[in-house]
């Protein structure tokens, strides 16, 4: 069987857009082993009860060669979600919860998670977002799977500042950070819209990508101790002219 690569996963992710509510160009080239490529734009197979997807925000393969995304139901549009408004607008569609498995044929294995309701605040903006009790991120942002197949995935909305592990069927194992709290690069507790993460499968560390508020990579133990590695920055940092952008 074929192993995909993180190429491999780059190219699956421009061709998943598709599905959803964004599009890509032809993507052809020719891999570091010379193997060319090129997008399937018919995979995955069409997603099932009117479903579709927001913007495609993380893809990432697993040790049984399935593929996993994570993308943002919050950015579908009421018409494009119209089937979910009450009342409804349309027959179709509904958004497909926000972390989905593939298996190489591109048929769906399990899907779960995303914002089942949402708090706005006096302009309309999504402020919290809740599934079973527990809170879910406004912007989901990055995917990682571990070596023991668990599910890491970031946050960059104005109120998540949060890291999440789940296993594969999305029952949620660790949040690191605090929602809604960030204090700063120098502020070891807490994030700043984390925007990824990965984790050596030979010491267990997570390093975060944090992000798109703070300026540096944090590194957590297994239980979410801060280890030494995290502090490769310079004082300075946070005082430095910061360039205006919008997170994606």
């Amino acid at each position: 069987m074929h192993t995909l690569s993180h190429l491999d996963a780059a190219l699956l992710l421009c061709g998943v857009l598709s599905v959803g509510a964004s599009s890509c160009t032809s993507v052809e080239g020719i891999r570091g082993d010379g193997t060319p490529f090129q997008v399937d734009a018919s995979w995955p197979q069409v997603l099932s009860n009117n479903m579709i997807l927001g913007q495609v925000s993380g893809a990432a393969v697993d040790s049984r060669d399935h593929v996993w995304i994570v993308h943002r139901p919050l950015t579908l549009t009421a018409r494009e979600a119209g089937a979910a408004q009450d009342p409804p607008l349309s027959e179709c569609c509904i958004p497909a919860p926000s972390v989905i498995e593939f298996d190489q044929e591109g048929n769906v294995v399990s899907a779960w998670g995303g914002p089942d309701s949402v708090e706005t605040d006096a302009d309309g903006d999504p402020i919290r977002a809740w599934r079973t009790g527990e809170r879910w991120p406004q912007s989901e942002h990055g995917l990682f799977i571990d070596h023991e197949d668990n599910v890491w995935i970031g946050s960059n909305g104005a109120y998540d500042q949060v890291v999440l592990k789940f296993d594969r069927d999305g029952r949620r194992l660790l949040t690191v950070g605090e929602w809604d709290v960030t204090g700063g690069s120098a502020d070891t507790l807490h994030l700043g819209s984390p925007a990824d993460v990965a984790v050596d499968s030979a010491t267990n560390a997570v390093y975060v990508a944090d992000g798109y508020l703070n300026r540096r990579i944090i590194v957590f133990d297994a239980t979410r101790r801060i280890l030494p590695e995290s502090h490769a920055r310079s004082p300075d940092l946070d005082r430095r002219p910061r360039l205006r952008r919008r997170p994606c």
